[in-house]
């Protein structure tokens, strides 16, 4: 792992001169995707709020560094101590201190609890019949790939969830006798976690997405029209406007640089539709499976490497079309870890953990969501993160088994998923996945 610079020892914060120095806004907001979680607890709801303040600040901080954090042009301790000037640190002996923004959430209105539906099969009538349930991470869900925690918390899901977020902070604060103009920084910020974030437990596939709309009692307009190429040119637009700098390789970032896709896939432009498509898109390009002849087959074998270089670590024969295909990467990693493979047909071998060496986890720096838009429509939106970065080396947890996730063009070319990539054996899983949502 890098050394991070050592963090200054005090930073001078002057408070506001006076209080007609604060800017207040009331942002009315609804939810576009169901709420997952949302409280103390992991994926459970908060029993007395429906959105806490404090996790919308956490957010806001999140997306104020990610939009902002490159005006200090790589400097990580400058950066540091600037956004514990704004947004607060524990305080200490000669430094720290409370946030500079004020947080306070209004008329949360909970909505009512988030019921799916599938088809299920009758064994007697051998007819089909719809099902509808409040268990959304069940694996016949069409929003199991994102909810499948939901299966162990057994945590509410709620829909037509709506808020007023009061957010309150001084136009300009004074660091190290310096004024510092922070009220663009404190918009870019709001911008960022509405138009990439939300609320609750997996914002980053899409859950608890929202949509502004209004700000101090007017509609908020500033949405980009539900056509695919306008909205590239808004989001291209929005962030020339406002990201800045140029930022550290360890800090998670958006930038115009930013790899993204923004797809069309309803008709109607319905967000859950947008969303529910975008999923299925990931579960099928994560878990493509092929016959023994070679095609396509949800009940098939993986056309990925991972179970197969598994079953050689284990020292296990090779199964499936590809068994003679030796390529010993775990290249799916770079969706975030850890990851558990679930060696069904493999008894002796069971559940098997990939995680890296010394920083097991690894946020997915893959956003997956759907993105508001004018007259109430919505797009799908699929987004990388920059600065996100593998903690290489791997480890199989059960072996203490050091891997690696990175293909050379040769191998990707031979991965059946990648082979059928537009650019023909992408090595960037992440940039294959987009290549398949074009």
């Amino acid at each position: 792992m890098r050394n991070l610079p050592q963090l200054p020892e005090s930073l001078e914060v002057t408070e506001p001169k006076a209080r007609d120095d604060m800017i207040t806004q009331t942002r009315q907001y609804s939810l576009i995707t169901p709420l997952f979680g949302g409280g103390v607890e992991p994926n459970k709801p908060d029993p007395v709020t429906v959105v806490r303040a404090t996790a919308i600040r956490g957010h806001l901080r999140f997306w104020w560094r990610a939009c902002r954090g490159g005006q200090f042009n790589g400097d990580l301790a400058k950066m540091k101590a600037y956004e514990d000037a704004l947004w607060g640190a524990a305080a200490k002996e000669d430094s720290g201190g409370p946030s500079q923004v004020v947080v306070v959430v209004k008329d949360g209105k909970r909505g009512g609890g988030f019921k799916v539906k599938w088809s299920e099969k009758e064994k007697r009538s051998n007819t089909y019949k719809k099902v509808f349930s409040t268990e959304v991470g069940h694996h016949k869900s069409p929003y199991s790939y994102v909810a499948f925690p939901l299966n162990e918390d057994r945590g509410e899901v709620y829909e037509e969830v709506k808020f007023s977020l009061d957010i309150s902070y001084p136009k300009t604060i004074c660091v190290n006798n310096s004024e510092w103009d922070v009220e663009s920084e404190i918009q870019a910020a709001l911008w960022a976690w509405e138009t990439f974030g939300g609320i609750g437990a997996r914002t980053r596939r899409g859950s608890g997405a929202l949509r502004l709309e209004q700000i101090d009692g007017q509609p908020h307009t500033d949405l980009p029209p539900a056509n695919e190429s306008q909205a590239r040119d808004w989001l291209k637009r929005k962030l020339g406007e406002l990201v800045v700098g140029q930022f550290h390789e360890d800090v998670p970032h958006v930038s115009l640089e930013t790899r993204y896709r923004i797809v069309s896939q309803d008709k109607d432009g319905k967000a859950l539709k947008e969303w529910e498509k975008l999923i299925n898109k990931l579960k099928k390009f994560r878990q493509r499976r092929y016959t023994p002849e070679g095609e396509e087959n949800d009940h098939g074998h993986s056309g990925w490497p991972e179970p197969n270089t598994i079953r050689r670590v284990f020292e296990k024969d090779s199964r499936g079309p590809f068994a003679d295909r030796s390529i010993d990467k775990f290249p799916r990693a770079q969706f975030g870890l850890p990851i558990i493979f679930h060696m069904a047909h493999d008894r002796s071998i069971g559940d098997v953990t990939l995680q890296g060496k010394e920083k097991d986890r690894l946020a997915s720096p893959l956003i997956l969501k759907p993105l508001a838009c004018q007259d109430n429509k919505a797009l799908g939106l699929a987004l990388i993160l920059e600065g996100v970065n593998l903690p290489e080396p791997l480890v199989l947890k059960e072996k203490s088994r050091e891997v690696s996730a990175k293909l050379t063009p040769d191998e990707a070319k031979r991965i059946v998923p990648l082979r059928d990539d537009p650019l023909n054996g992408e090595t960037d899983v992440l940039q294959a996945f987009l290549n398949y949502l074009a």
